[in-house]
């Protein structure tokens, strides 16, 4: 009937023991020792931080600088602090507010001249297409990785850094 919640037979052994040694209380006893709720909070707060500082820091990293194991930061980010990795979303570009804004009005001057004259418009078109190659290779999928909140959108990265050469 309680399923999963119900005790296991275990504990309900050990209550009987202690119920027939005369004891009533079943909770447990607190222990000698330094508190480990404090060092726990502190521990959050501190790997918190480093995450705020930089999202991109690995487990290994955060462990490194926190002088944590690196086991419980990764208990720290997964479990309390509820984070996961996403990598960056790749676009091919990222246009500016004046670039969409050319890119409207280019649109639009390009409509009202096939309104005026369809047929002589069409046999007038040119099209091309507006790429920047870089001499260099972007950083990978990889290393665009980041601490987000499960949820949360990932970051956008564009492949090209230039958004048009045109004007």
């Amino acid at each position: 009937m309680l399923g999963r919640a119900a005790p296991s037979l275990s504990a309900i052994k050990c209550w009987v023991t202690k119920f027939r040694a005369g004891e009533t209380d079943v909770g447990h006893r607190p222990r000698a020792g330094h508190p480990k709720t404090g060092q726990r909070d502190r521990n959050i707060r501190r790997i918190s931080a480093t995450i705020k500082k930089d999202k991109r820091l690995t487990i290994r990293e955060m462990s490194t600088k926190t002088k944590l194991a690196v086991t419980n930061v990764w208990r720290i980010v997964s479990i309390c602090l509820g984070l996961i990795l996403k990598c960056a979303r790749w676009i091919p570009k990222i246009l500016t507010k004046e670039r969409k804004n050319f890119r409207v009005n280019a649109s639009r001057e390009n409509l009202d001249l096939y309104y005026q004259d369809p047929e002589h418009f069409k046999n007038q078109l040119v099209t091309g297409v507006e790429t920047y190659m870089h001499p260099y290779e972007p950083e990978t999928k990889r290393h665009s990785k980041q601490w987000l909140e499960p949820g949360s959108r990932p970051p956008q990265k564009a492949k090209n850094a230039n958004t048009e050469i045109c004007s």
